[in-house]
């Protein structure tokens, strides 16, 4: 009797512990989901001044914002491609005046600076991230933290890069130093509850629904209500939506939120074959530049390189003997 009482202990035991034990546990598997980067620029102010052959760009938070800028989010794809197409100090200097706060240093301040040549070096950055392969995945740096300099110094990733790019790798703020990783910060998976633009204009569509604090408006924000938590509930079949957004804080942390996703979704990017062109695309077969234009002019360019290139022989008049 004892023998077979303590069986059934070590039995339970192991029902209960197995996963301790060395039995795997079933996975939950999530059904696949959109996922969007929601980037909100923080209005500021940029200035830019030359000490000596140096371009600076100042940037000072605002202590007063407008109250509508808040609700609308960037595309951060097209945020990323306006990134990568600055060539001049002149066009960085627009781009950071509408794009919001760019970084957070690791040590943050009321005013920012940042030089045309650490801009440069971003792009370049954000181009040798986006051309690795998806097998290959994010970087490692290491851990964020003082003591843990010397790891970061030895990564792969920075070998043969200068001590401008490394000191400017070490100085970001946390969350741009887990982006540049793939460990995304502010993921939020949650039943997709959003109506359609169409569908929440009908809502406060009724007379006075747009005045704040008025009666009316009070009835289309319970109906709005409603609503969201009838799309949250699912279908007939009980079925949800579920929904992940991305929450950033910067511009840079919203650029390299679309390597992520992009790298989730096995997308190969490559940088454009055309001389001076530092512009990536999406690897499609036989594609080697990012617009059509570009493999025009590299075609003319290879013709006026090679003059007595074998031209194609005239078709002759007339029908053929």
């Amino acid at each position: 009797m004892a023998h077979q009482k303590s069986q059934e202990i070590a039995s339970s035991r192991d029902r209960e512990f197995g996963v301790v034990f060395g039995k795997p546990s079933i996975d939950k598997v999530l059904p696949a989901m959109p996922i969007r980067v929601i980037y909100h620029p923080v209005e500021h102010h940029v200035s830019m001044e030359l000490k000596g052959k140096e371009h600076i760009f100042r940037i000072r938070i605002l202590e007063e914002f407008t109250p509508h800028s808040y609700f609308y989010p960037w595309d951060a794809y097209g945020l990323r491609d306006l990134f990568e197409g600055i060539k001049s100090p002149e066009e960085a200097f627009r781009f950071l005046n509408v794009a919001g706060r760019f970084w957070e240093p690791r040590f943050p301040s009321e005013e920012t600076a940042l030089t045309w040549s650490e801009f440069r070096r971003w792009q370049s950055l954000i181009r040798r991230l986006r051309s690795r392969r998806p097998s290959e995945g994010f970087p490692r740096l290491g851990i964020y933290g003082q003591e843990c300099r010397d790891l970061f110094l030895r990564s792969e990733f920075l070998s043969g890069e200068s001590t401008e790019v490394i000191e400017q790798i070490w100085n970001v703020s946390e969350d741009t130093f887990s982006w540049l990783q793939g460990f995304p910060t502010g993921l939020c998976i949650r039943r997709d509850m959003y109506l359609s633009y169409e569908e929440t204009k009908a809502i406060f569509s009724a007379p006075g629904a747009d005045i704040p604090d008025s009666k009316a408006w009070h009835d289309a924000q319970a109906i709005l209500a409603r609503r969201r938590a009838k799309r949250a509930a699912g279908n007939t079949e009980e079925k949800q939506k579920l929904l992940a957004e991305v929450f950033t804080g910067t511009a840079l942390d919203a650029i390299l939120a679309t390597i992520y996703i992009d790298n989730l979704r096995g997308v190969e990017t490559e940088v454009c074959a055309l001389n001076g062109c530092e512009q990536t695309f999406e690897v499609r077969r036989g594609k080697e530049y990012c617009c059509n234009y570009h493999a025009h002019l590299a075609s003319i360019r290879r013709n006026r390189l090679n003059p007595k290139a074998k031209k194609k022989p005239a078709r002759k008049k007339g029908k053929a003997q």
